[in-house]
This record gives C-alpha cells, sequence and structure tokens, in this order.
C-alpha cells in the first residue's frame, strides 16, 4: 500500500526533484525498519459477546471475555515499559480501505512539505544528491527519513485488513523495543519461543461467561477469580457438536 501511493504521488510531482525524491522513499522502506525493534502490542474488542470472537478465541467447551474501561486502560498505558522511556499507546484499528489511504495519503504529503522545505534551504543539495550528482547523502535527507519512519510507526499498528472490521479491534501498542532489552521475556510457543512484554493490566470491570454446559456454575468460579461481583452470562446459546 505505502509503495503503490508513493507511484501515484510522483505522476503528481511538481517538479523532477519531488519525482526523484519519491522514487528514493519506494526505496527506503527496505532499510528503514531494518530492525530496529519490534512492536509489542495487547488487544482488546469493542464489543464483548460475539460469536465469532468465542469461535476464534476461546476453547470450544467455553470460556471467559473479559473487560476494562479504556480510561483505565490509558492509564496504565502510561507506565514505562522499556528503556525506551516511552508510554503505551492506545489505539483504534481502521479497517475501512478509502480511510487507510487517506492516512497514508497524509503521511506522504507531510513528507513532500518536508522535503520542499528543507531542499530551499540548503541550495538544491537534496536535489543534486538524488540526481546522482553528489554521493554523500546529506544530513537533512537523512532527518526526513527519519521523520517518515516516526510517522509510520505510529499508523502501521493501527492498520488492518476489512475483514477483521467484525471484531472492531482496539489495541496497545509498546513503542519498537529492541532485542535485549531486560523487559523482554519468554514463553513456549507452538513452534519457537515466544518473546513478550509484561504489562499489568487495570482491574477487570465486566467478566462474560461464554458459551458452555454450566454458565451457572462458571460466573460463581468467575465472580470469585476475578472480584467482579456478578458475571454475566453470554446471550449466545450453547451448541456442542
Amino acid at each position: 500500500m505505502f509503495i503503490g501511493r508513493q507511484e501515484q504521488f510522483a505522476v503528481d510531482a511538481d517538479d523532477e526533484n519531488e519525482s526523484l525524491y519519491l522514487r528514493y522513499l519506494q526505496k527506503s522502506p527496505k532499510d528503514l525498519h531494518e530492525h530496529q525493534g519490534d512492536y509489542y502490542v495487547v488487544s482488546f474488542s469493542a464489543v464483548g459477546d460475539v460469536l465469532s470472537q468465542w469461535q476464534g478465541y476461546c476453547p470450544k467447551d467455553g470460556g471467559y471475555s473479559i473487560g476494562f474501561s479504556p480510561t483505565d486502560l490509558r492509564e496504565a498505558a502510561k507506565e514505562e515499559v522499556s528503556l525506551i522511556k516511552a508510554p503505551l499507546r492506545l489505539v483504534k484499528c481502521e479497517y475501512e480501505g478509502e480511510e487507510q489511504f487517506r492516512l497514508v495519503d497524509e503521511v506522504i504529503r507531510n513528507s513532500i512539505e518536508g522535503f520542499r522545505y528543507m531542499n530551499s534551504l540548503n541550495d538544491d543539495e537534496i536535489g543534486r544528491f538524488l540526481r546522482g550528482e553528489i554521493s554523500d547523502e546529506p544530513s537533512s535527507l537523512t532527518g526526513l527519513r527519519a521523520d517518515l519512519e516516526q510517522a509510520m510507526d505510529t499508523l502501521t499498528p493501527v492498520l488492518k485488513h476489512s475483514a477483521y472490521a467484525h471484531e472492531q479491534e482496539w489495541r496497545l501498542v509498546s513503542p519498537r523495543i529492541i532485542d535485549g532489552d531486560p523487559c523482554i521475556k519468554f514463553r513456549p510457543g507452538r513452534i519457537s519461543v515466544f518473546p513478550h512484554v509484561l504489562f499489568h493490566l487495570p482491574s477487570i470491570e465486566e467478566c462474560i461467561v461464554g458459551p458452555c454446559v454450566n454458565q451457572a456454575l462458571s460466573a460463581r468460579a468467575a465472580a470469585q477469580v476475578t472480584e467482579v461481583p456478578i458475571a454475566r452470562r453470554s446471550r449466545i446459546p450453547f451448541r456442542s457438536l
């Protein structure tokens, strides 16, 4: 998506330098994220009792949906989780294609504006580099790339395929955390060890007991474990094959 939109902008560029700059950015994503760390994400849904969620994420014999206050999550996200000393962000996923393109377009337009401004200040030094007239990349161009990377870092975790729109997902997203950061822990996974970061969730505000053979018993157990006075039962009927 990112590369394709750059090609569209290259057609509309005001001059040769801008067209060359967009072609330069088209090559850049390969090195922009040359391993500078990983995001760590906690996923939530705005809907707590949906059949597709029970089917996709719970054992066939039953499960629980636990709810948190968005305000409490935002407060908990302010805790610094790595040596980067940056909090997590609570973001809403965007599924609609045209809105996704608009967001990416905005990032690229801002980068073009930055290029115009910087190139006007340094007597076409960036333009001469892009045309191959000088070999050393100007520091101002390096700065533009860094700004673009930061903008894409902010945007990328928000975009999700429209097929998953029914999930109405929100995400807590960490900053990029470099390998070796002491906050990274490991646990066994299906195919390898699984890196993760510990995050202290706020108090549970709601608990929904999923479709199961004995919801009443499950609700009583959940109320004791979660300290939620009443664990609500799912409205979806249980069907066991």
